[in-house]
């Protein structure tokens, strides 16, 4: 049976961090929000994630993915306390800091620039010449699972009705305007807003594309591949990073080491190869873990555009919404993605929002 449409109604598409965020928040705004998730909510890249929240070492230049990703780390560890107290979920943020290494000497002097630019812009950062490293003591890090956890909690207990193993088939038109869904049971839910939070699959999810005006793959998939190695509480103080490798200590001591970025499709096997990648990275950036335990290995599906760029905002269709692409950067800016899409469906213009506007790769 169809639900009524109403202006303060939204139906969220995929239930990860994103999708659950965005719920939370349109509940917190006073909407009645249906959130549907295919599978199990944050079954997929989301729990699959570091949980690196690194804005500052992500950036090799300034600019406004640097302003995004700020914001973003300023908006999760506010999230973090409010999932702390409406839920009672800890995410487990790790000790304030990230050691970015150099491990070549062009490694070196793009560091030495980064440091500079970013100290000249107010942000804290400092340069360890004797260890070809800079320290960043703002980054940080989460656990995602635990953080995935928390958000479906948030949504829940602020009152959205979350719906599971029911893919959509399609979507609902008002003429131009989207209206709803069609889920695979038949039945057909309206809302004033559908938000699509789907990751990797966005754009192929029944009539999204088409409706949006975007290619198919404008939302693709990258596999990252992940190993969890079995550390000691303290043996790793704070996150290491460079090379595009890390190593992520956890409280209790275990290591979580990363990632390969690979373009093959919507598979999310694990790989010699990407094994032994990670490993060798993670190897160079910390020597002292080599003779550790492999505890895990797993892969991830992250959402990537063709740019580097989130889209997040609205389409051409009135009523329809994206909030996806966030590629390696889907636990920095979930909260912050969650704030933007709730401004957007209640009539505000943030700014940084304009930055990630879907008709910039429109077709």
């Amino acid at each position: 049976m169809a639900t009524t449409t109403t202006e303060r109604s939204a139906v969220v598409i995929g239930g990860g961090l994103i999708g659950c965020a965005v719920a939370a928040e349109l509940r917190r705004r006073g909407h009645d929000v249906a959130l549907l998730e295919r599978a199990v909510p944050g079954a997929e890249a989301s729990s699959a994630a570091a949980g690196i929240l690194g804005p500052q070492l992500e950036h090799e230049e300034d600019g406004p993915a640097v302003d995004l990703g700020l914001a973003g780390r300023e908006a999760t560890l506010a999230w973090a306390r409010v999932i702390a107290a409406e839920t009672g979920v800890d995410v487990e943020l790790g000790e304030p800091g990230a050691l970015v290494k150099a491990l070549d000497d062009d490694e070196a002097r793009a560091l030495e620039r980064r440091v500079a630019w970013q100290r000249a812009r107010g942000l804290r950062a400092e340069w360890r010449a004797g260890e070809r490293a800079a320290f960043l003591p703002d980054d940080t890090t989460l656990d995602a699972r635990r953080y995935a956890q928390g958000l479906a909690e948030l949504a829940k207990k602020r009152g959205a009705r979350v719906t599971a193993g029911v893919p959509v088939v399609g979507l609902v038109h008002d003429g131009a305007a989207v209206c709803g869904v069609r889920l695979a049971d038949g039945s057909e839910l309206r809302a004033g807003h559908v938000v699509v939070c789907a990751g990797a699959w966005s754009t192929i999810v029944p009539g999204v594309a088409e409706a949006a005006g975007l290619s198919h793959g404008a939302v693709f998939p990258v596999r990252g591949q992940i190993v969890e190695l079995a550390g000691t509480p303290g043996l790793v103080p704070t996150m290491v990073y460079g090379g595009k490798g890390y190593v992520v200590p956890r409280k209790d001591g275990r290591l979580v080491c990363g990632s390969t970025m690979e373009r093959v499709g919507f598979d999310k096997s694990v790989t010699a190869g990407g094994v032994r990648m990670v490993l060798d990275k993670a190897i160079k950036l910390v020597p002292a873990i080599a003779e550790l335990r492999v505890n895990a290995t797993w892969a991830g599906l992250r959402p990537a555009t063709a740019d580097g760029l989130p889209l997040l905002g609205k389409t051409r269709a009135p009523g329809l919404l994206l909030a996806t692409g966030h590629l390696r950067n889907g636990v920095l800016l979930a909260a912050l993605s969650g704030e933007l899409v709730g401004a957007l469906v209640d009539g505000e213009e943030p700014a940084l929002a304009r930055l990630c506007d879907p008709g910039r790769l429109a077709r």
